[in-house]
């Protein structure tokens, strides 16, 4: 497995071109890889933007072949950020347990609140996993047990898949399943010092399901003073986009869809990954098997849970010509909805398309194909799982190039 280390500093410089190129002044060719851990295995989960500096999260594997959390710095060029942790990353092993994984992030001030699991036994049981960061990249000892928290909901099968900051709060969404019982979609409130705060739901969380079916967490967005959290339900007969909105106190608000929830169907297997809301819209990217191929989709709500007929009907599907997987996007500029992830099936390679406001695929995005799909050179697949816009309105995906975090810059416009 390849391990490039830490990547040298470029000199910024502007990036020309078209919507959906390269951006060339991230580490001149739009790309970089950097091995997290001194297991020789990482890849990244989760992103988030902090002024100019880019932060990556996910899981890497140390020497003893404990995977524990893995973070990575970068500055607007693509170089590492030194001033972070040991030559700009970091790791996290959560006491007693070696099977841990980091699936996003979030900005406190200047801290970085990191969520996912944990596990104490080898991955039998798994626990919601919180961790805060300093700037330094050090752990916050204010926060939890030494900048650690850890949360059991009694089943054993606990995953924390996505964090927001509102203030003070810490909210997190996820997937809980009570003993005996089926995936429901929960949501926890944490307060600034990493205690659950009992003022939310019921000891500080709320779980829901589906009319009874398998339920499952992987997104949330603040929208409208709701908390908007977006997955699947198994269904009989296939997977559907699932949508639940929550007050501030973890209630299902009644006035979203019906109490509180809202499912999509797209007419086969389909699954939300991804929530972000805009203007009072709301959209959920992934993906929905389209005849024998997987492809990109997205499903537009209006404020009440309705599908949003201006956007082709209120759903939308786009295909790069092999399987293609929605991993993370939302609203660019507020209109177009852009969808970021993989394409390919044992090959992979990052992927990112763009629907235009109307629903139709955009062809002003990848020189009139409306996505671009990019091999990491060198790397054998590759593969985006979280996005961002918040860098200078670049598109920013990050994932795994073979055993390496992997992140690429797209030019927007």
């Amino acid at each position: 497995m390849a391990s490039i280390g830490a990547v040298i500093a470029a000199p910024a410089f502007a990036a020309t071109g078209h919507a959906g190129e390269l951006d060339t002044s991230w580490n001149h060719s739009g790309y970089t890889t950097t091995s997290v851990g001194s297991g020789g295995f990482s890849g990244a989960l989760g992103v988030a933007v902090n002024g100019n500096q880019v932060l990556a999260v996910g899981a890497e594997v140390d020497s003893s072949g404990n995977q524990g959390f893995g973070l990575a710095r970068y500055n607007k060029d693509g170089s590492l950020d030194t001033s972070f942790g040991t030559g700009g990353t970091t790791t996290t092993l959560f006491p007693g347990t070696s099977d841990d994984q980091a699936n996003a992030v979030a900005y406190q001030g200047d801290k970085a609140v990191v969520v996912g699991q944990a596990s104490a036994d080898g991955g039998v049981t798994f626990n919601f996993a919180l961790a805060r960061y300093n700037k330094n990249g050090s752990l916050d000892t204010s926060f939890g047990t030494g900048g650690l928290v850890v949360t059991s909901f009694g089943g054993g099968y606990d995953f924390a898949n996505a964090v927001v900051v509102k203030g003070d709060s810490i909210i997190v969404a996820g997937v809980t399943r009570p003993t005996g019982g089926h995936n429901e979609l929960i949501v926890a409130q944490y307060t600034k010092s990493g205690a659950l705060d009992p003022h939310f739901g019921t000891g500080g969380y709320t779980t829901t399901d589906f009319n009874g079916n398998p339920s499952n967490g992987n997104s949330l967005v603040l929208s409208g003073g709701d908390i908007i959290v977006a997955g699947y339900v198994t269904h009989p007969a296939h997977d559907v986009f699932a949508v639940a909105a929550f007050t501030n106190n973890g209630k299902l608000d009644p006035h979203f869809g019906t109490g509180g929830k809202v499912t999509t169907d797209f007419g086969a297997d389909a699954f939300g990954a991804h929530v972000d809301a805009s203007g009072g819209k709301i959209v959920v990217i992934g993906s929905a098997e389209v005849g024998t191929r997987e492809d990109f989709a997205a499903a537009m709500y209006d404020s009440k849970g309705n599908l949003v007929p201006s956007f082709n009907g209120g759903t939308a599907t786009m295909s790069t010509g092999s399987d293609d997987f929605g991993y993370s996007g939302g609203f660019e500029d507020g209109t177009n909805v852009v969808a970021i992830g993989t394409a390919g099936s044992e090959s992979s390679t990052f992927a990112v398309g763009r629907w235009t406001q109307s629903g139709g695929t955009d062809p002003s995005f990848g020189g009139g194909a409306g996505f671009v799909v990019t091999p990491i050179d060198g790397s054998s697949s590759s593969g985006a799982f979280a996005g961002s816009f918040g860098l200078d309105d670049r598109i920013v995906a990050v994932g795994f190039a073979d055993s390496d975090f992997a992140i690429a810059s797209y030019l927007s416009d």
